[in-house]
């Protein structure tokens, strides 16, 4: 007999595929419950919870590990941030991930997806920055409002109005930033004094 995928010498076991399951089970749930929201315009408070930063930015890896290997994509993080920070992990995750998500279906194959934080007068600063074509001029105004989408046949033009939402509920801001030649920088900036 052939023995099982969760057998084999090197492979995820049964119990990893089944925390991978309820992991992301958990995170569709989360995002369906933040749509909701959005459209009924809830405000919710955020959960602030004490966050290692190289923990955290090795789980964004994991979870777009096979995105990133088939589409040949640099992920690098420059992570200088040693000590803990504080912030709603699942809200932070859930904006990192779409802004990753973005990055991703918007340069080309060979393309390079950087995250660099930094900390200043008790600011927290997550930095998502890509290679890509960036973001049309013609958008760029309204890109946090609902709705807005270009170049995308499967688009809801809610991914960016979300994070905006997610990011004001810890009394932060997130900016985008044009990059010359070509590039897109999104600015998460998370105030440090929640805790």
């Amino acid at each position: 007999h052939s023995p099982l995928p969760w057998q084999n010498p090197g492979s995820p076991s049964s119990g990893e595929f089944s925390q991978s399951i309820v992991k992301q089970t958990r995170l569709i749930d989360q995002m369906v419950r933040e749509i909701l929201d959005f459209a009924k315009g809830v405000e919710s408070e955020p959960l602030i919870q004490k966050v290692n930063l190289d923990d955290f930015f090795d789980e964004m890896r994991t979870l777009h590990e096979s995105l990133f290997e088939s589409r040949n994509i640099k992920y690098i993080v420059e992570n200088k941030i040693k000590e803990h920070v504080y912030f709603d992990e699942g809200k932070i995750r859930r904006v990192l991930m779409n802004l990753i998500k973005n990055s991703s279906e918007a340069i080309n194959s060979n393309g390079e997806i950087r995250i660099q934080t930094s900390m200043a007068s008790g600011w927290l600063q997550i930095s998502v920055i890509d290679n890509g074509p960036g973001i049309s001029p013609k958008i760029r105004g309204d890109l946090f409002q609902p709705f807005i989408t270009e170049g995308k046949a499967h688009g809801t033009g809610l991914g960016l109005p979300i994070c905006k939402k997610l990011v004001s509920e810890h009394r932060g801001r997130l900016e985008y930033i044009p990059l010359e030649p070509t590039g897109t920088r999104f600015d998460i900036r998370l105030p440090q004094t929640m805790k």
